[in-house]
């Protein structure tokens, strides 16, 4: 999934390998390869839950690769996994681990069929963990391959999380700098209403991000940024994109204009067509983008990933996520 495929035709919700809800009570333990226990609060839950720690202790018996990030380690502890074991994790749980393992100061630590990783800033490399525990000669070719350019998230409010959250991890971990660009949006979402200064995603996702430490990104308000501050900048979904298209359509044009790379996904299309800067490209993005991309110009594409014409970089849909970062990792490699 991480290697630079431009043309894999996957499209939203349309395929049979799409990943599937199942009820604990129906879940077989000995089905999975592999499991990660996310961290927040979920973990906590897990350790309330004896159904769920009994189905990880079923889990963990079978033999299964069992992955703990930040305060998802806590159900792990709870079942005696990390007795003896190496390992790593943030100020929730490494009081804990420091008393029942052999705690160590590092992003991911792998001991055996155990990955432990230190919170969610290195969700990547716990990626990676597992790729390496599958395969002993993975070789990782993406670890700092972005060191020295600096991608922008250009948001107002009411962007799809996942289209912000996931791109801007696995940026991270390939070395990319990033800056959060705040643009004022035309109808203000939640917390922005009370007067905060806090944007929201569609799911509860907020800039500032509370899972991701403010030492490993910048926030940049619009009237303070400048073209010199990120090669390229991208447009999360959703609703994100309406609002650009309302208020900012001239800071795309003299974005294009200035040279930088446009990255946008999902709804993200209909904004850049608004800008006048799709004729002539070719387009991939979300269905009800198709007469905004026809109508100005531009060929609507449905069966590639996602795709770079020019300096636009352009994806499909959430599931197409890990095709889009790859297109702007490649972009922004061409200088």
């Amino acid at each position: 999934m991480w290697g630079l495929n431009l043309d894999a035709p996957r499209v939203m919700g349309g395929s049979d390998k799409a990943d599937k809800w199942v009820a604990l009570s129906k879940a077989d333990p000995k089905k999975y390869d592999a499991m990660i226990i996310i961290g927040g609060h979920s973990g906590d839950v897990m350790c309330a839950d004896p159904m769920a720690t009994e189905f990880l202790q079923k889990v963990a018996e079978n033999g299964t690769v069992i992955a703990g990030i930040g305060a998802g380690i806590m159900p792990m502890i709870r079942i005696g996994l990390m007795n003896g074991k190496k390992c790593t994790g943030n100020r929730t749980v490494d009081y804990m681990l420091k008393e029942v393992g052999d705690f160590r100061s590092a992003p991911v630590i792998t001991d055996g069929k155990v990955i432990t990783a230190r919170n969610t800033a290195d969700s990547a490399a716990v990626l990676r963990a597992l790729c390496k525990y599958f395969k002993p000669d993975f070789v990782d070719e993406h670890k700092n391959i972005l060191k020295g350019k600096t991608v922008m998230i250009m948001v107002t409010d009411d962007w799809e999380d996942i289209e912000m959250s996931g791109p801007m991890l696995e940026l991270m971990y390939r070395g990319a700098d990033i800056v959060i660009g705040l643009f004022e949006p035309q109808m203000k979402a939640r917390a922005a209403l009370l007067g905060l200064d806090v944007r929201t995603g569609n799911f509860g996702c907020t800039v500032p991000i509370q899972e991701i430490p403010e030492s490993y990104y910048k926030i940049i308000h619009e009237k303070d940024l400048k073209m010199s501050d990120f090669d390229l900048f991208f447009i999360p979904g959703a609703f994100n994109p309406w609002q650009i298209t309302v208020k900012h359509r001239q800071w795309l044009r003299d974005a294009y204009a200035a040279g930088k790379y446009v990255g946008f996904i999902c709804h993200g299309a209909i904004p850049i067509a608004a800008a006048d800067l799709v004729r002539g490209k070719k387009i991939a993005g979300w269905m009800a983008c198709y007469d905004s991309i026809t109508i100005m110009g531009g060929t609507h594409v449905t069966d590639a990933a996602a795709i770079i014409h020019g300096r636009l970089v352009s994806g499909q849909t959430p599931p197409q996520v890990p095709e889009f970062v790859d297109a702007m990792t490649a972009a922004l490699l061409m200088d």
